[in-house]
């Protein structure tokens, strides 16, 4: 199944695409300029797992231990014990996919589906899309691996900017009346 596009016409301009694009394209910009700083640089901005459960265990919130949550989302380059820091631009895509599954519950996603030689496009419900998606990053986060330096996913990533999307969503109390989808 690939996602095509969703079926709710846009009315204004993608102030948050953009804004997305923008952040990532500047994150990378900042590695980049970071030159022989690269790995103090990605230190300092990046989650590192096994820290963030260790000093939250303790229940020691502080801005140092919080800051990495939003800054590692606009990096790209991991799993809890893992000392490997985690960073990923996947993870700020991800909070706009838990946002917009709260303010466009009605919408739907085409999407193109293949079995062998059989091709359709269908529209898919959003919520089922991206609940799916949401729970294959679970089970993901949990899958076994060979050692807790090795990089990868980072699943943690995705999970908490689709949970930090939607929990903005209802902080704000940004709720929409749903839009009328393209038929």
């Amino acid at each position: 199944m690939i996602p095509i596009q969703d079926t709710i016409r846009a009315q204004r301009w993608p102030v948050v695409n953009v804004a997305m694009i923008a952040l990532c394209a500047w994150g990378f910009w900042l590695e980049l300029s970071a030159g022989p700083e690269l790995d103090a640089f990605v230190t300092r901005h990046a989650l590192i797992p096994r820290d963030f459960v260790t000093l939250a265990g303790h229940g020691l919130f502080r801005a140092r231990v919080l800051a990495p949550l939003f800054s590692s989302m606009f990096l790209h380059a991991s799993n809890p014990g893992s000392v490997v820091p985690t960073v990923g631009a996947s993870g700020a895509i991800a909070a706009v996919m838990g946002a917009y599954m709260l303010l466009y519950p009605g919408s739907r996603v085409r999407t193109l589906i293949w079995v062998l030689f059989l091709i359709r496009v269908v529209d898919v419900p959003a919520y089922a899309w991206l609940g799916l998606w949401f729970v294959l990053q679970l089970l993901s986060s949990t899958a076994p691996t060979h050692g807790n330096d090795q990089g990868g996913v980072a699943f943690f990533a995705h999970i908490g900017g689709f949970a930090f999307g939607a929990l903005t969503v209802l902080l704000l109390g940004l709720r929409r009346p749903p839009r009328r989808a393209l038929v």
